[in-house]
């Protein structure tokens, strides 16, 4: 796994990119993750977040660039 990103106005969502396990979600602060099964690529390697426009970004390994909002 690469390093967890904390969303800036709300620290009970985590995203977490995986190499095997596509993008993790968590709404708990990081206590259980869920799949975040709207990025259909397995091997993500970065997240970043757009607060303004409340669009999220996910770089993939092979897979391109997702772009969709905030969960």
């Amino acid at each position: 796994a690469y390093e967890p990103l904390f969303h800036p106005t709300d620290p009970s969502k985590v995203f977490l990119s995986t190499w095997t396990h596509g993008l993790l979600v968590s709404s708990d602060g990081g206590t259980t993750f869920t799949p975040f099964k709207q990025v259909p690529f397995t091997r993500s390697n970065r997240v970043d977040l757009d607060i303004p426009t409340d669009t999220m970004y996910v770089c993939t390994y092979g897979g391109g660039i997702w772009k969709g909002p905030i969960p």
